[in-house]
């Protein structure tokens, strides 16, 4: 099996350190990634997305890396940059 990378989009839901960070995660043919691992590196800060591949992540503060695993799928760290 080959591994794929995830598709993530990412959305903000208070402009407020730290935030509450809303996302879907999903696959390059863009269906969800369902039980998929979200966490705050070097943190036990983490969610599992539902059947829809969404997430939500609270006390995230610009800067973290947020990392993205599922089995079969290439594991993921993005910064979180904060909401504009």
């Amino acid at each position: 099996m080959t591994a794929t990378a995830f598709l993530l989009a990412s959305t903000f839901v208070l402009a407020q350190s730290p935030q509450t960070v809303q996302g879907k995660v999903s696959d390059p043919s863009g269906e969800p990634v369902i039980g998929a691992s979200v966490f705050v590196k070097d943190t036990q800060n983490g969610a599992i997305t539902d059947v829809n591949g969404a997430y939500s992540l609270s006390r995230v503060k610009t800067g973290d890396i947020l990392v993205f695993s599922c089995i079969g799928y290439t594991s993921q760290e993005i910064a979180w940059m904060g909401g504009h």
